[in-house]
């Protein structure tokens, strides 16, 4: 993989294009999936366990939402039957943006109380994670490193890594607005 990739329109309309294309089939499989997690089974399980259960459940459905989209691009990638060279920008997406709302939604789905505040804890961690991924890019461009370097973890050019992560906070600050306003009283389901 290259050292650099460059503002490309072409690659960035690509990558927004497959990407919105992936994530909005895969949140139709994910939907049901958070459904399950106010089966009735589950919200008759003890409420420790629930609180127990919160994070791995969290973990559990972020991962489920970083394999369904990558399974789904590299579907589309063998059919074409070569490497896509924006892959790194949408793995960048789904794992910097995607996944962190579903491990929220999914932490706050599985709390048996105190939904919302579940959901402003898990939002507020997933956005420290992102503000902590800008200072480090904000930290290597301002020590001379060029924007159009990529990251050496996933292979997407730091510009792109630096707008995907303002994405993802923007994606979790904007669902917390809406299930605020969904929400009444802290103890209401989500």
């Amino acid at each position: 993989m290259a050292d650099y990739q460059y503002f490309s329109s072409s690659w960035l309309v690509r990558v927004i294009v497959f990407g919105l294309f992936t994530l909005s089939i895969t949140t139709l499989a994910l939907v049901p999936l958070l459904k399950n997690l106010s089966h009735p089974r589950i919200l008759r399980m003890p409420v420790w366990l629930r609180w127990a259960l919160l994070v791995p459940v969290a973990f559990t459905v972020s991962t489920v939402a970083e394999i369904i989209p990558k399974f789904l691009f590299s579907l589309y990638e063998v059919s074409i039957n070569h490497t896509l060279t924006f892959r790194p920008g949408i793995d960048s997406l789904i794992w910097s943006a995607y996944a962190p709302l579903f491990f929220v939604i999914a932490g706050a789905k599985v709390a048996p109380s105190r939904r919302l505040t579940v959901y402003l804890v898990l939002g507020v961690f997933k956005i420290i994670v992102a503000v902590t991924n800008i200072y480090t890019v904000l930290s290597v461009t301002s020590a001379g490193m060029s924007w159009s370097r990529t990251d050496t973890l996933i292979n997407s050019p730091l510009w792109w890594n630096f707008s995907v992560y303002i994405i993802g906070i923007c994606l979790i600050i904007v669902s917390a607005i809406v299930t605020m306003m969904e929400t009444k009283t802290p103890e209401e389901d989500i």
